[in-house]
């Protein structure tokens, strides 16, 4: 009895739901929803259209590290050294660069070689540290091994802060071509140096480099080699020989005497290189200093690069120029 009633009850709502259905598709306006169609990717937000993914964190290796490291070069140090100069009878100053690696190779007895660069003027030993980044650029190539460790020198060569320049010579203002010998000796009693000419090299931009030819030529014995950057090699009435006697112009013009050096340059044999700009308009007489200098045994090598007499030129041949002085002064054995 029981069951025969929930029959009938459960027939009954089963035409009732039919019967609403259909009531509903004949009414007037009634529509069935339709489903939504989906979108194509490239037309859904991006945040629904790409799959979220956990932040990875990434971490540097110790591998990593070092590289990194090992792409820093090492630096080396420069410091403010101050000594006395018998020549001009005054307290002066250079600057010293000590390679990477200093005291660990100081411990083991390692004697360095010496170039010394002469400012030109007006101008300063910091401007090869500032303006031509020698220390720098020395790190680089010595952490390619382009270059072997040597200590860099940078004399203070000026009467005073303003003109007239010194000329890096002897005249009425100074002894400053014994100065320079003074801060030989100075460096060679302070530091752990290889004491023979063989082993010390003089360059310089402008008139450093005209310094660097003349006080070379004049002490061979101590100096086997030079390097003139845009330096002259005659010179004029100007700045420190503006009143000097004529014997002494002569006398501190190497194209003009070069030539009598003949059997200095035998006993004392001398390497050079010299360049300019080609858009230096500065009288610098190279081609005939190189000639001559060739003609009595001389070796050297003159170039010339675009530019002018300025730092973009100078600083430009930094690399190359102490990649040469470290050849010079690290022969093969």
């Amino acid at each position: 009895m029981v069951r025969s009633v929930r029959k009938r009850w459960v027939l009954v709502l089963a035409g009732l739901s039919v019967l609403g259905v259909g009531l509903a598709a004949a009414w007037p306006g009634a529509r069935a929803s339709p489903r939504p169609r989906p979108r194509p990717l490239a037309q859904r937000p991006l945040a629904r259209a790409m799959p979220r993914r956990a932040p990875v964190r990434r971490h540097r290796s110790h591998h990593h590290r070092r590289a990194r490291r090992a792409a820093t070069p090492a630096r080396g140090r420069v410091l403010r050294v101050a000594f006395f100069s018998a020549a001009v009878g005054a307290e002066k100053y250079y600057l010293i660069y000590l390679p990477p690696g200093y005291r660990r190779e100081v411990a083991r007895r390692q004697r360095f070689p010496v170039l010394y660069l002469l400012h030109g003027g007006p101008s300063y030993p910091e401007t090869y540290v500032h303006a031509a980044a020698v220390p720098s650029t020395f790190d680089r190539l010595l952490a390619r091994r382009k270059v072997r460790p040597m200590l860099i020198v940078m004399p203070y060569g000026r009467v005073h802060d303003g003109p007239p320049d010194t000329e890096w010579s002897n005249t009425a203002l100074g002894r400053y071509e014994d100065l320079v010998l003074d801060a030989v000796r100075a460096v060679d009693a302070r530091w752990p140096t290889v004491r023979r000419r063989g082993a010390r090299m003089l360059a310089g931009f402008s008139t450093g480099g005209y310094g660097a030819a003349n006080i070379s030529l004049h002490h061979p014995a101590t100096f086997a080699s030079f390097e003139s950057w845009s330096g002259f090699f005659v010179e004029d009435r100007t700045q420190a020989f503006r009143h000097e006697p004529e014997r002494n112009r002569l006398r501190n013009s190497p194209a003009l005497y070069v030539s009598t050096l003949k059997a200095e340059l035998h006993r004392y044999p001398m390497r050079a290189f010299a360049y300019q700009g080609r858009d230096d308009h500065e009288l610098t007489y190279l081609a005939q200093f190189t000639a001559r200098f060739r003609a009595v045994g001389g070796r050297i090598i003159e170039a010339l690069y675009p530019g002018k007499h300025s730092f973009r030129l100078w600083r430009g041949r930094v690399a190359s120029m102490l990649t040469f002085a470290s050849r010079v002064l690290h022969p093969p054995i």
